[in-house]
């Protein structure tokens, strides 16, 4: 029988299966630091408020990196801001001041910290960058067509295959296979949905399973494993159970309770774990209620929420207006910026969102 579904109770009428509602899409809007050109908008000065980028609508993805951003428009990748290692695929190795196209035919973006990662609507992936983080040979495609997701971090890039297996391709202690550098993708654990790796100076790395089982490994000098000590980890642990999505920030950790409950842990020199103080935290503890989503990348001392209607919440370093706040004051409480927003990314000092 074809594919469908009943239309009533007796299973008498059956028509074809609907197709999956289509992403949500939105228009592109910037703050913070345009020294590198992050902001997409030429001889802009710095923003301290979210500001809209002329002619980047109907956007259905983003994802910061070290100093640049990617945006998801029509399966045409996009990019802007540091390029020197070629991550945005220009052959400058330089700065870009405008957006420009890096791909086209790309169903999932993820910017790490020096590398773009594309998944394909074939299925197959593809990266760009890693010049400095030897990567051999750098950059690469696996065009087999069995990946269902892609996530690059700090001179490293994960994807996970149809089958629920976890592939990296780089190392240290973040790539969670007892420290081995791998100069090509190799299966190093099996059974995550989704993982999440940072841009800090060393990195480190959170993964979860469909049942909610939240792991993690790297660096934990902040005890931004949320493992309850501040000892390093090169396999993937067990943190706990019951958790829905996770982003790992430049230094720290955001973790979501189906609820909507938000627990924190690691770096808090900046205010970002949101606790009002400056107290770094070992081990996860809840600072926010009635979250809806997280931010899609978290690249410095910052950290994002999204709650009911769209509303956005920033908290944590704010020197270049990366908060989107109407000013360049630290928070240590999370702060609503606006409204009406559907993601948020954050590349250290510049910040972009969907609305």
């Amino acid at each position: 029988m074809a594919d469908c579904f009943w239309t009533d109770l007796n299973n008498t009428s059956c028509e074809p299966t609907p197709a999956p509602p289509a992403p949500a899409t939105g228009d592109l809007y910037v703050t913070g630091s345009n020294a590198d050109g992050a902001l997409g908008i030429p001889a802009s000065p710095d923003l301290d408020v979210f500001t809209a980028v002329t002619g980047e609508t109907v956007i259905s993805d983003i994802s910061s990196g070290g100093g640049f951003h990617l945006l998801l428009k029509s399966g045409v990748v996009r990019g802007v801001g540091v390029s020197y290692d070629d991550q945005l695929n220009d052959g400058s190795f330089d700065t870009v001041n405008d957006y420009l196209d890096v791909y086209n035919g790309a169903s999932q973006i993820s910017a790490g910290a020096t590398v773009s990662g594309i998944l394909t609507t074939a299925n197959n992936l593809i990266y760009y960058g890693g010049q400095s983080n030897k990567f051999d040979p750098p950059g690469g495609i696996e065009e087999n067509g069995s990946w269902s997701s892609i996530h690059a971090g700090r001179d490293i890039v994960f994807a996970i295959s149809n089958g629920g297996d976890l592939y990296v391709r780089g190392g240290g202690d973040k790539a969670g296979s007892g420290g081995v550098f791998h100069n090509s993708l190799t299966q190093v654990n099996t059974g995550f949905t989704k993982v999440s790796s940072s841009s800090g100076s060393i990195g480190h790395t959170l993964a979860i399973t469909s049942g909610g089982d939240l792991y993690a490994t790297g660096d934990n000098t902040y005890g931004q494993l949320g493992l309850g000590d501040n000892t390093n980890r090169n396999v993937f642990t067990l943190v706990g159970g019951g958790y829905s999505d996770f982003v790992a920030g430049g230094n720290h950790s955001l973790a979501l309770k189906p609820n909507g409950d938000l627990f924190v842990c690691g770096r808090n020199n900046n205010g970002q774990l949101g606790l009002n103080n400056l107290v770094d935290q070992n081990s996860f503890v809840l600072a926010e209620t009635g979250v809806v989503s997280l931010a899609k990348s978290l690249d410095g001392n910052v950290s994002f929420v999204l709650k009911s209607n769209g509303d956005l919440y920033a908290t944590g370093l704010n020197t270049s207006g990366q908060l989107g706040l109407g000013d360049t004051t630290q928070r240590q409480v999370f702060t609503l910026v606006g409204t009406g927003f559907i993601a948020v990314s954050n590349a250290d000092t510049s910040t972009i969102a969907l609305k």
